[in-house]
């Protein structure tokens, strides 16, 4: 054999087909399950099956064989038991013990076939996702590009997206299913999985970096956003959909965040110093170890946020909501809780702090909020 058939052998070994490979190793199974047959009732329908349609030769060989030994097993059995008694019973349910192992044995190969071919599948359909998306935000990013170009807007100047593309920006968001888990913690007691979308996050980030004037409207949607580490300091997210977003260790120093929906959004670690979050929402969001200090939070909804260890100081809280927050071992220095609108189950306050608080901020506020507050 010369070298060029050995390269085409070799060639033709790489270009299998696992999912081919799979199905074949399944055929091959599901012959040796027909041959090896002891059932009676299930012979005789294996053997109509194979003679009723067109099926491979294969399995009507098999299909005749197993029927074939089953008669003869009858037979065997009838004179041993016949002959022989009960000692000859005893090996016959032995056989067919083992019979059972032997095909239990070759269910449990077939089960772990099918497992790997679905694995297959999810792998190929995540790639086929990736890349649709990845190609969507792509397309539109770079159409974005040229039309800030063509209408000569200054690269330190803000733009006011054409209502054209903010519709398309509007479609491609919502296309952009997340589909990456992570474990997140949002209680002290409690780790959450979420999914987060990379696309929408690379979005975002391409409309901060073009100075885009938000809000947009309609509004885009930048839920479940994949924003870790992203830099977005002094970004104009005025009123933007960021629930649920992950910001773990983002840069938003400076950024104009004014009634942004940021409610369940990971913001730990988050560098937020002197960020704008007037009316945000921000409830059940984790906060903890993020550094705000000089933030604006006040008329913010932080119901059941998590602040744990998050250096607050200059925070300015005016008329905000932290009913059932958790502040443990935050940095409360320079921070005048007594403007809050309600502090009611938060936890984590230092008594030196209560003491020098109303105590109507403790008690339960007349519009409580709909989730669930730790006791």
């Amino acid at each position: 054999m010369s070298s060029e058939d050995l390269k085409k052998d070799a060639n033709s070994e790489n270009n299998k087909d696992p999912i081919q490979e799979l199905n074949k190793k399944i055929e091959d199974i599901n012959l040796k399950l027909i041959s090896q047959e002891h059932r009676l009732l299930n012979s005789l329908k294996n053997l109509f099956e194979a003679y009723s349609g067109k099926k491979p030769a294969k399995q009507k060989q098999a299909a005749v064989l197993a029927f074939g030994r089953i008669l003869w097993s009858m037979r065997t059995r009838a004179i041993l038991v016949a002959t022989i008694g009960g000692i000859v019973g005893t090996v016959i349910a032995l056989f067919t013990l083992l019979e059972f192992r032997r095909q239990n044995s070759a269910l449990f190969e077939q089960n772990q076939l099918f497992r790997e071919q679905n694995q297959q599948v999810l792998v190929q359909s995540r790639q086929e996702v990736v890349s649709t998306n990845g190609q969507m935000v792509s397309d539109l990013i770079g159409d974005l590009f040229a039309a800030r170009s063509e209408a000569n807007i200054h690269a330190d100047s803000s733009w006011t997206i054409p209502d054209p593309l903010i519709f398309r920006i509007i479609s491609v968001s919502n296309a952009l299913e997340p589909y990456d888990s992570i474990l997140i913690s949002f209680s002290p007691v409690k780790d959450s999985t979420i999914f987060i979308s990379r696309e929408r996050g690379e979005l975002l980030q391409a409309l901060a970096a073009m100075n885009v004037d938000f809000p947009l409207s309609p509004d885009p949607n930048f839920s479940n956003a994949d924003l870790r580490g992203a830099n977005l300091r002094g970004a104009d997210l005025e009123g933007a959909d960021l629930s649920g977003a992950n910001l773990f260790g983002a840069y938003l120093i400076g950024a104009y965040l004014f009634g942004a929906d940021l409610s369940r959004a990971d913001l730990s670690g988050a560098h937020l110093r002197r960020a704008d979050f007037e009316g945000a929402d921000l409830r059940r969001a984790n906060l903890v170890g993020a550094d705000l200090e000089g933030a604006d939070l006040s008329l913010t909804d932080l119901s059941g946020a998590n602040l744990r260890g998050a250096y607050l100081f200059g925070v300015d809280f005016f008329k905000a909501n932290l009913v059932g927050a958790h502040l443990s071992d935050a940095d409360l220095s320079k921070v005048d809780l007594s403007q809050i609108n309600s502090l009611y189950k938060t936890i984590g306050i230092p008594d030196s702090i209560k003491l020098k608080l109303p105590p109507k901020l403790f008690e339960k506020p007349e519009e409580f909020p709909y989730f669930f507050i730790p006791n």
